[in-house]
C-alpha cells in the first residue's frame, strides 16, 4: 500500500505539534502524546545538514511503521515546517530509502537532498543568444540570469529570480531572490559576453556569469573579485551567495547575523568553540606577468613564504589600468591567505530566524581574542526536540577557494 493509503488514517495531528515534515503533502510526524508505538517520526530522529553554494544539503529521518506498510518514493516532495513561526525549515525531495526490520514492523530510513539541487536538474535545452554586459548596469545581469531560468527545461518544482531594484532589501525570503542593487558589477575588458550552450546546467550558466564579475566597494571604490555562486532558498527562489572578498561578508538584509559567545550562559553561548587556523598552502606573494607589464606584490605580513608566478597574456594595464591589475592580484593572495574557521555546538536552544549559510556569524571568545570578529556560515548541522527548540553545529570562516577557480579567474585557461 502507498504512504496515501494509510497516512490519512494513522498520522493525522492530535494536537498542535512545534513541527511537521510532509512527505507528498502529509505530515509523518508523531503527534504529541501519542504512543511511541504508534507510526511516524519523533523530531529527534531528523537530522538537517545545510551546506554553501555547490554542495545542496540533505535532510535525514527514520520513520517508524509497526504495521510495516508504508512505502516512500524517490522523488518524493519533503517540506518541514517550524509551526512555532510558521516557516519552511527546509525543502526538498527524497534520493534513497532505506527499509529494515525494526523491533514491531519496519525502519524507514530517508536521505533527502534540498532544492539547491534544481540548479543542477535544470538545463538549456538550446543554446542561448550571446549574452552582453557593458560597465556596471545590474539590470543587465538579473535579465540574463532571469533569461537563463526561463529557458531551462527539466523535472522539478518551479524557481522564482524576483529582482529588487531599488537597492535596499525587503525583509522577506519569499520577495527579493536576487538583490541586484547592493553592488556593482563589472567584467575583467569591461564587456563580458556570455553565449550558454545547450546541456548546460543552471548552475554551470549561473558559475560562467559570477567568475567573470568583480565587485567595487561603495565606501572605498575598492576593486576585487566577488565570484558568488547561486543558491536556492526555502521559499524556492535565487540568491547570490558570497557577495564579499573577506569574510565581512555581504548578505541578504533577512539574513540576519548569529551571534556566538564562550562568555557567559545565554541562548547562544556555544557549548565548546574551537578554532582552526589553517596556514596550508598560503602564498605570500605573487609575480603578475601581462602582456605589457611584470608587476610584483605581496600579502603585507613580512612572513615567509611560498612566491606564486602567474600569467596571462590578455591582462594589458594600458586597457584594464592599474586598479584593476591591483584588485586582481589582491584577490589573489587573499583567497591563499590563513584564516580562522571553526565549529561552535549551541545545545538546545531556541535559534535566530532567518539564520542561513551563507549569512553572517559574529563569534566572540575571550580566550581566543585572535579568533573573535565576523564570519561567514559555511554549514549548519541541526537536530530537533519535541519541545521546538534545537541543537545546532555551526561551522564558519576559513573555507578557501580551489587553486584552480583561482587561477582559471586570472588566466581563463586552468580548467578545474
Amino acid at each position: 500500500m502507498g504512504i496515501a493509503g494509510v497516512v490519512a488514517t494513522q498520522f493525522q495531528t492530535i494536537q498542535p505539534h512545534p513541527w511537521s515534515l510532509f512527505v507528498r503533502g502529509l505530515d509523518l510526524i508523531r503527534p504529541l502524546g501519542q504512543q511511541a508505538q504508534a507510526p511516524g517520526i519523533d523530531p529527534g530522529d531528523l537530522k538537517v545538514t545545510s551546506r554553501g553554494p555547490n554542495a545542496p544539503g540533505t535532510l535525514e529521518f527514520t520513520i517508524d511503521d509497526p504495521f510495516g506498510t508504508l512505502i516512500i518514493n524517490d522523488g518524493d516532495d519533503v517540506r518541514f515546517m517550524d509551526n512555532g513561526n510558521d516557516v519552511i525549515v527546509w525543502y526538498g525531495f527524497v534520493e534513497r530509502v532505506t527499509y529494515r526490520p525494526h523491533d514491531v514492523g519496519q525502519a524507514i530510513d530517508v536521505v533527502a537532498n534540498d532544492i539547491d539541487i534544481m540548479l543542477d536538474w535544470l538545463c538549456l535545452a538550446a543554446d542561448m543568444p550571446t549574452f552582453t554586459i557593458t560597465g556596471s548596469t545590474t539590470i543587465e545581469v538579473a535579465t540574463f540570469i532571469q533569461s537563463a531560468l526561463e529557458q531551462c527545461i527539466g523535472c522539478g518544482v518551479q524557481l522564482r529570480a524576483f529582482v529588487n531594484t531599488g537597492g535596499a532589501a525587503a525583509a522577506s525570503s519569499q520577495a527579493v531572490p536576487l538583490q541586484a542593487g547592493q553592488f556593482l558589477l563589472f567584467s575583467d575588458t569591461g564587456v563580458l559576453s556570455i553565449a550558454p550552450t545547450k546541456g548546460s546546467s543552471l548552475r554551470s550558466i549561473l558559475q560562467s556569469l559570477a567568475q567573470n564579475i568583480y565587485q567595487q566597494d561603495l565606501v572605498t571604490f575598492v576593486l576585487f573579485y566577488a565570484n558568488p555562486s547561486a543558491m536556492v532558498d526555502e521559499w524556492q527562489g535565487l540568491r547570490w551567495w558570497g557577495l564579499a572578498h573577506n569574510d565581512g561578508i555581504v548578505s541578504p538584509s533577512d539574513w540576519p547575523a548569529l551571534q556566538i559567545s564562550d562568555t557567559a550562559a545565554g541562548p547562544t553561548r556555544a557549548a565548546g568553540l574551537e578554532h582552526t587556523l589553517d596556514a596550508a598552502a598560503v602564498i605570500r606573494s605573487l609575480v603578475l606577468i601581462g602582456g605589457d607589464f611584470t608587476f610584483n606584490y605581496n600579502d603585507g605580513t613580512g612572513k615567509p613564504g611560498k612566491t606564486s608566478v602567474v600569467t596571462d597574456a590578455a591582462m594589458l594595464v594600458g586597457t584594464l589600468g592599474k586598479p584593476v591589475i591591483d584588485a586582481w592580484a589582491q584577490n589573489y593572495l587573499h583567497g591563499f591567505a590563513a584564516k580562522f574557521r571553526g565549529q561552535a555546538p549551541i545545545e538546545d536552544w531556541t535559534p535566530t530566524p532567518g539564520v542561513h549559510v551563507g549569512g553572517p556569524v559574529t563569534v566572540l571568545d575571550p580566550s581566543a581574542p585572535q579568533a573573535s570578529g565576523s564570519y561567514t556560515i559555511g554549514q549548519i548541522d541541526r537536530t530537533f526536540h519535541g519541545s521546538g527548540r534545537q541543537d545546532w553545529t555551526v561551522t564558519y570562516g576559513g573555507i578557501r577557494a580551489s587553486g584552480a577557480v583561482l587561477m582559471r579567474r586570472l588566466t581563463r585557461s586552468v580548467r578545474q
